[in-house]
């Protein structure tokens, strides 16, 4: 926040000092006239003189008052000359300030790369799937060396997809970003036909419909846990309720042709109104969900549903807007 609020100051004193330039050349233009016409009046012919004392009382300037606009001149002059130094070196500071501020972006997109690859990580990641893929881990009942294998597939992909958008995040030309969106779709392509050849179809297609089902299933669990003790859902009613928002969140992709496996978003494309994906759709998602639950929820439970979605939506907002400030 203090970065922007420097850059604001600066990008002001730039508006500023461009405004008084233009009206000190003003200022100067007009003294430069007034000059000019005093000295045509003082060296013009006795017949001029004497007509323009005959119908003007404008008197001829003296030699005091030329030299007086001429020094008025000169101290224009000299003010435009360190006005223009001055805004100069305003142009200077705000471009060094964004220089300087792309650098330290660049630095710190290198150094999430890093953190990334490092061993650590990888290894904390495969202990949160325990948690995060416990149920199907336990339905797929692999041996502990086919289990670890499918860990590493996991990570590895949600690794190298992390690595790509960090890579969206400076990506301004068209090529680049078809290069990024193609990179994607080839890492998901080879990622599901190394996932096959472990699991076997149909394994496979179990491990595919439960991963299909993440974001729901975050969402249902987040609203689980915001449920008073008596207000708990059943086994039946969560399922029901992933379901529910999982269909909708399919229909709608399907709508916009947006695959969230697949889809690179860039923040300059999402400033631009270019995006239609998860952000853009989340609400409408959410509220075909919210149609779709009267069977499955109690009306109290359904209450809770609806505020819990709403809070949900204004800190993804907030969240992916965060993003975008600081990445701009």
């Amino acid at each position: 926040m203090i970065k922007k609020v420097i850059l604001g100051l600066v990008c002001l004193l730039v508006a500023v000092l461009i405004g008084f330039s233009i009206y000190q050349n003003q200022q100067l233009k007009k003294l430069d006239n007034k000059a000019n016409s005093g000295s045509v009046a003082g060296n013009g012919s006795g017949n001029v003189v004497s007509e323009s004392r005959g119908t003007s009382d404008t008197a001829p300037q003296t030699g005091q008052q030329k030299e007086r606009n001429a020094n008025d001149v000169n101290a224009l002059k000299t003010q435009l000359d360190t006005t223009e130094k001055e805004l100069d070196s305003a142009n200077k500071k705000l471009s060094d300030e964004i220089s300087r501020k792309a650098e330290l972006k660049k630095k710190e997109i290198e150094l999430r790369k890093q953190f990334i690859k490092d061993p650590a990580y990888k290894n904390s990641m495969k202990t949160y799937l325990d948690t995060q893929y416990a149920d199907i881990f336990k339905e797929l009942n692999l041996s502990p060396e086919k289990l670890d294998k499918l860990k590493d597939l996991i990570v590895e992909y949600q690794m190298t997809f992390s690595d790509i958008n960090l890579d969206s995040y400076s990506a301004h030309t068209d090529e680049e970003k078809a290069a990024l969106r193609k990179h994607a779709e080839s890492i998901y392509s080879d990622n599901q036909s190394k996932l096959k050849d472990l699991l076997g179809n149909t394994d496979y297609q179990k491990y595919y419909d439960y991963h299909e089902r993440g974001d729901a299933r975050s969402t249902v669990n987040g609203f689980m846990d915001s449920l008073n003790t008596d207000e708990k859902l059943s086994k039946d009613q969560e399922k029901a309720l992933i379901e529910t928002l999982y269909k909708e969140q399919s229909k709608v992709f399907s709508e916009i042709g947006y695959d969230p496996n697949k889809s690179v978003e860039f923040i300059s494309d999402i400033k631009a109104g270019k995006i239609d994906g998860k952000v853009k759709n989340i609400e409408k998602i959410f509220s075909r969900s919210i149609e779709n639950t009267n069977s499955i929820l109690t009306a109290s439970q359904l209450e809770q549903f609806k505020k819990y979605l709403k809070e949900y939506h204004e800190q993804f907002e907030l969240s992916y807007q965060a993003t975008i400030t600081q990445w701009d």
